[in-house]
């Protein structure tokens, strides 16, 4: 007997092939299934049997497809609870945009979760043609691709599947009744299985609340947190006393009828200076106010407490506990950089740990730096200590402070550690690979307990220090080999980032020296055979060497131009040593990338008998994916040319590419078509 036939009809490619996989299955060999999306089209008719569309609302759409007398069955579909707990996690008062094929299915889809117990955030199906629109989240069942370019957290949940009463009417519509046991079965432990992590997700949200509220209360400051839509999400104990007002009248509600003062209401809404005093019920007080993402949080502080306060922060700035460099100031358009730049800027929001990787030169404490500043401890200092600097007696004391008397020589009264003076803020330890067994132990203590003993003290004190460290070493090799413990690795990596090497980012060099030579402040300019160098260069020390690199020619040329013969002796000696081997040419995926780009355009507009300048390559590149400033293009083909793969004419003649030229090109997408 042969199976009998379903089509089943969705609305975008995506919901075709989650649901129709579900149905596969589920029955197996049993019903055979064919699926369509409007998506990607339609057939001119479709084989008899019954019909399953994925939504009510896309009736109306198939309905000239079909004949009359077509047999239609309506999916009902269900959540999967497992990816609620985001939604559940939002703050009381949140706006929550739902995005779906349809403003139909959006709607239905803010239905179930109503019914599904959700209740404390506010839900709005999306329109396409409402451009202006405040979230906290958007939400969509596996279309976010359909989600408007917004700055709020996204959460997709998944494509909806298709429910038990459905799942059921199937198998009777097929006299599938040796099904029926089964599903029934199935179709309750799903239902417990679902009711169980629903109500897990939901207590595990209370609970978050419950600690979050603990934590602000336990802060001596007031503190608000306000969401991107404006509702008020956090508003602590100290608040209540500064503002007078009770917690439950004004949490969950829009700060703009809240009952703050308009001032205050105000500069926390829309402020753009970082802190400003007001005068609270008879009370002077400083509101530092930051925003993230729309996120906004505001700190208030008595006005003697915010002088303490920046009067902390100038006696760090005199002992160098401050961090000069921000993510803008990172140098670097390389896939892996930007990459390694992003996922940087999201860490820097936690208070965990963080462990950077990466060569010597590659710019670890400018990472470490950026990571504070990008922080909410960017106004508490940043303190860096090079672990490998100091001997295993001098380190213990420089890091955990010592009291009167502890040794010989002793400063009077004793001295604080960098743990406490980097209190409030972070600590960088640099070269983290390099201390003993015994510090080892001694950190991992005061990462667990959050406390510090001085050298000879008999007390201990707490310590509120973020801890970000690099190295150089392969830690997990050292671990391997006994010489760097387990439980402090993992303490350390809770979060980490690899800084890629020079030398895998080759397309960075020109701009690291452009800025380089702009930072010193002379009018030099760099001969293109120069840049070819420094290009061929592999820079073992990275980007500290190219800059030590530039630092050495400005002082020996002319002051007018870079040449040749002003390169560092070793660096020249290695590069004649390079080109007496012939090595093959050292291009990364990028360099591939940018060098077929200018290669093909080079070539079209020869055939077609156009010029093909500078100037017209960077114009055409800003087109595409890979874009190039005029300054760029020429570098790369002056390195083109000197390789005899371009010949470069002046005027009319542009630039034209040689057989030599040809046989690199399809040697390089040969190359990238197998990437």
């Amino acid at each position: 007997m042969s199976p009998g036939k379903l089509i089943l009809l969705t609305g975008t490619e995506q919901t075709r092939k989650a649901l129709h996989g579900q149905l596969l299955e589920l029955f197996n060999e049993l019903i055979s299934i064919e699926s369509f999306s409007m998506d990607e089209g339609l057939p001119d008719t479709f084989a008899p049997g019954p019909i399953l569309i994925s939504s009510r609302d896309l009736k109306n759409e198939i309905e000239p497809y079909l004949s009359p007398d077509a047999e239609i069955i309506e999916a009902i579909r269900t959540i999967n609870v497992e990816k609620l707990e985001k939604l559940l996690l939002m703050p009381k008062g949140s706006k929550v945009l739902v995005v779906s094929d349809t403003h139909e299915t959006a709607a239905e889809l803010i239905h179930q979760l109503i019914e599904l117990g959700i209740q404390h955030v506010r839900f709005e199906p999306y329109k396409k043609e409402n451009t202006a629109f405040d979230a906290d989240l958007i939400l969509s069942p596996g279309e976010m691709i359909l989600a408007p370019s917004h700055s709020a957290v996204k959460l997709d949940i998944g494509v909806r599947l298709i429910g038990s009463p459905t799942i059921q009417e199937l198998a009777n519509r097929f006299e599938l009744f040796s099904l029926n046991y089964i599903l029934t079965e199935r179709q309750m432990k799903h239902a417990v299985s679902q009711q169980r992590l629903l109500t897990e997700a939901k207590t595990s949200a209370m609970l978050a609340e419950k600690n979050l509220r603990l934590v602000v209360d336990q802060v001596s400051e007031g503190v608000i947190g306000v969401s991107a839509s404006g509702i008020i999400t956090a508003f602590n104990s100290v608040c209540e006393l500064i503002f007078q007002l009770d917690r439950e009248d004004v949490a969950g509600k829009s700060i703009h009828l809240s009952g703050l003062d308009e001032d205050v209401i105000s500069y926390i809404a829309a402020g753009t200076e970082p802190f400003q005093l007001f005068s609270i019920n008879g009370m002077e007080a400083a509101i530092y106010r930051n925003e993230t993402n729309g996120i906004i949080t505001a700190t208030i502080s008595r006005v003697s407490k915010a002088s303490e306060i920046n009067a902390a922060a100038a006696e760090w700035a005199k002992k160098g506990f401050t961090a000069k460099y921000t993510f803008d100031q990172i140098i670097g358009s390389h896939l892996s950089m930007l990459d390694t730049i992003g996922t940087a800027k999201k860490l820097a929001l936690s208070e965990l740990p963080v462990l950077i990787e990466g060569e010597t030169g590659t710019g670890k404490e400018l990472f470490a730096q950026a990571i504070h500043n990008g922080s909410g401890r960017r106004s508490g200092p940043f303190v860096a200590v090079n672990c490998s600097a100091l001997s295993a007696s001098l380190f213990e004391s420089e890091l955990f402070g010592y009291e009167a008397g502890a040794f010989t020589g002793a400063q009077k009264g004793g001295k604080k550690g960098l743990f406490e003076q980097a209190n409030g803020g972070t600590l960088f330890l640099d070269e983290i690979g390099d201390i003993s067994g015994d510090l080892q132990a001694s950190l991992l203590r005061v990462l667990q307990e959050k406390e510090i003993r001085r050298v000879s003290g008999t007390q201990n004190i707490a310590v509120d220090v973020r801890i970000v460290a690099a190295t150089n070493m392969n830690l997990r090799e050292k671990m391997a080999d006994g010489d760097f413990r387990a439980d402090l690795f993992y303490r350390l990596n809770v979060f980490s980032i690899q800084i890629p090497p020079l030398r895998e980012r080759k397309s960075d060099i020109p701009i690291l020296a452009e800025e380089f030579l702009k930072r010193s402040g002379a009018v030099t300019r760099m001969d293109s055979k120069v840049m070819d160098t420094l290009m061929r260069e592999e820079w073992e020390g990275n980007v500290r060497e190219l800059k030590n690199s530039i630092d050495y020619m400005l002082a020996v040329s002319d002051g007018k131009t870079i040449q040749l013969h002003d390169f560092p002796g070793k660096t020249v000696k290695k590069q004649k040593k390079k080109e007496k081997e012939a090595a093959p040419l050292q291009l990364t995926l990028m360099d591939k990338q940018e060098f077929v780009f200018i290669l093909e355009t080079i070539r079209i507009s020869n055939e077609s008998g156009e010029p093909a300048s500078r100037r017209i390559i960077s114009e055409i590149s800003k087109t595409g994916t890979h874009p190039l400033t005029a300054q760029q293009v020429r570098h790369r083909l002056d390195f083109l040319e000197k390789h005899s793969y371009v010949t470069k004419g002046r005027g009319r003649a542009g630039t034209k590419i040689t057989l030599e030229g040809m046989d690199f090109l399809h040697s390089l997408k040969s190359h990238l078509g197998n990437h």
